[in-house]
């Protein structure tokens, strides 16, 4: 009987442990954000669906997307050079305030930490 409870047991875990995995792969398929042109093409087909657009309506409003896309681009851009010269920065800070050996060791915790960013894209 014991035996058997045992085998239940490690049944059970294992079972638990593929839905953990399913589920979380499902999540990073089904949960990731759109591609801006994905999003675009369907706000654009929403947009005409639920207003019904004319062609002129529907040929001038896909040029606005179409030059905005472009204005949240060059946004998304600077953003990131912003990010990255205040996380610079941010680095030199600390830096300032440590010893030899606890530079060493802060150096090595961000290249860590970028090499887990870089494989996470």
């Amino acid at each position: 009987m014991n035996k058997k409870k045992v085998v239940v047991f490690i049944y059970g875990i294992l079972i638990f442990l593929l839905g953990i995995a399913f589920g979380v792969m499902l999540s990073l398929y089904f949960l990731k954000p759109p591609k801006p042109s994905e999003f675009r093409q369907k706000f654009f087909e929403k947009l005409k669906k639920e207003l019904n657009l004319t062609n002129d309506q529907s040929l001038k409003i896909g040029f606005i997307l179409d030059r905005r896309a472009q204005d949240f681009k060059n946004i998304k851009q600077k953003f990131r050079q912003d990010f990255a010269e205040t996380h610079k920065q941010l680095r030199a800070e600390i830096e300032q305030e440590l010893t030899p050996d606890q530079k060493e060791k802060f150096k090595i915790m961000v290249e860590k930490y970028e090499r887990k960013i870089k494989n996470k894209d």
